[in-house]
């Protein structure tokens, strides 16, 4: 009896003793890689394929220990993190990420890394662009001094883009990034991350000279260094000017420099200052000869010189920190204007000696040089001047009446004023005529009380100039009556 009990205590210890090692086994090394996790459960990789690609080339790895939930496997080729498109636990599938270099494949899954065996070999690309010739850099809009040009980046390329835009040059035939310093180049900053490829972007060109060829490419900046597209010709547009005003009998022309600026028509030219500015006027007539000299200060009109014959005179101009004209001197007569604003509303004007000016609504309504003698100004609601009246002693002398489109003023048909002031612009002597409203004439009529002559003229317009005007006089005094017709014409890319 005490022999059966013997041999069934030792074979009860032998059963505990094989029921608590069954569950134990010796750690296994990891093959393809490295296991540097902490619990029971083995991580490794054991394949790759493919072991080398481009950036966006759909990689499987193949091993055990990986998780079937997509965010608790972390995956990187060297120190780039890549994205899971799909995972079990023996099988990843991502893509090599923008950036990779060649290395070691990493994944991570609960605190345990292993490594890939063999480097992944990354093969790089560079971006590339969409089209050739004139079909890489496609012209959106062209102006006498600005483009729009329109290119597409057909593949990314490997590396991040940290900066993208066109160069161009009218005198290298391939123009960099080198040149782009005293030529031009546009600098749009990174492709947007969520960019899909093929990409198109847009750039505008500036400060373009006119009726010139460029050449043009895009270019893109990466890590790496920057790659340019092909080369594409643009050819800004030749400005559209003032070629001649003829009626039936006669036939006015005007001239320009070779930067399209006007320098004369008959007995008149023109001259401009090194910043394109007008800078003097002279009109000869006969033995006497009319002239102007303009002068700036930071781009502004600061004094207009008049001389004709032994008349001198001289017009002084001051401005307040907002640009606003504040004090006007004639020198010939001491005379001085001052002019008050608030909120860039004019309110006041006085002078120190002749003339009594009222304000109304921002404009000057009246000016009272004394003895009955005044001029009274007339406004639209758009601040358009529509009547001038001018008495002498009491009595009406002039009149002058003005109607207009809805449409922005094309300005004065041959000047380009760049630092004038629209008040400014009535003193210059060959500049009386002028429009200085916010929209275009259709009509301005001129009667005189004392010669009862009345002129009327009727003006046409096509996009952004005038075309034409036609005049008509009558005069009730000396029964003289007739109609002339004017035509502008012009020369240049008008787009007609």
């Amino acid at each position: 009896m005490k022999k059966h009990f013997l041999i069934s205590v030792s074979l009860f210890s032998l059963l505990t003793f094989l029921l608590l090692n069954c569950g134990k086994k010796k750690d296994d090394p990891t093959p393809g890689g490295n296991n540097t996790g902490g619990n029971n459960t083995s991580l490794n990789i054991t394949a790759v394929n493919p072991t080398s690609g481009t950036v966006g080339t759909k990689v499987v790895i193949t091993g055990t220990g990986f998780s079937a939930t997509l965010s608790s496997n972390s995956i990187k080729f060297g120190s780039v993190a890549a994205i899971l498109d799909s995972a079990t636990t023996t099988r990843l599938v991502t893509k090599v990420p923008k950036d990779a270099t060649t290395g070691k494949i990493t994944v991570e899954v609960g605190g345990k890394t292993a490594t890939s065996s063999s480097d992944f070999s990354i093969t790089q690309a560079p971006p590339t662009f969409s089209g050739t010739g004139s079909t890489a850099n496609v012209p959106v809009s062209v102006t006498t001094t600005t483009a729009s040009i329109a290119t597409i980046i057909d593949k990314e390329g490997s590396k991040t883009i940290v900066q993208h835009g066109h160069v161009w040059s009218s005198t290298k035939s391939e123009p960099t990034l080198r040149e782009a310093a005293t030529e031009g180049k546009t600098e749009l900053g990174a492709v947007p991350a969520n960019a899909t490829f093929p990409y198109k972007f847009t750039s505008d060109l500036k400060d373009l000279d006119p009726a010139t060829t460029y050449n043009i490419r895009a270019y893109v900046k990466t890590n790496e260094g920057t790659t340019y597209g092909p080369v594409s010709q643009i050819q800004s547009k030749k400005p559209c000017v003032l070629a001649t005003i003829t009626t039936s009998n006669s036939s006015v022309p005007f001239n320009y420099d070779n930067q399209n600026r006007l320098i004369g028509s008959p007995n008149t030219t023109f001259s401009y200052n090194t910043e394109g500015l007008l800078s003097k006027y002279e009109l000869k007539q006969g033995t006497v000869t009319v002239s102007e000299t303009y002068t700036y200060l930071q781009g502004k009109l600061s004094k207009i010189e008049f001389q004709s014959g032994t008349v001198n005179r001289t017009i002084n101009y001051e401005y307040d920190p907002q640009g606003k004209l504040n004090k006007e001197t004639v020198v010939f007569g001491d005379v001085t204007t001052e002019y008050t604003y608030n909120q860039g509303v004019l309110i006041s004007v006085k002078a120190n000696k002749g003339a009594t000016y009222t304000v109304k609504d921002g404009n000057v309504v009246t000016i009272d040089n004394g003895n009955g003698n005044y001029t009274a100004y007339e406004f639209d609601v758009r601040g358009n001047q529509t009547k001038v009246e001018t008495f002498t002693s009491g009595k009406q002398a002039r009149v002058f009446e003005y109607a207009y489109d809805d449409k922005p003023s094309v300005g004065f048909f041959i000047y380009t004023f760049k630092g004038w002031l629209p008040q400014q612009i009535l003193k210059g002597s060959f500049l009386s005529g002028s429009n200085t409203g916010y929209n275009n004439w259709t009509e301005r009529k001129y009667q005189s009380a004392t010669s009862k002559e009345i002129v009327k003229r009727s003006y046409t317009y096509q996009k952004d100039r005038v075309t034409g005007y036609t005049e008509t006089v009558t005069d009730t005094m000396t029964g003289i009556n007739y109609t002339n017709k004017f035509s502008h014409n012009y020369t240049g890319d008008c787009d007609n």
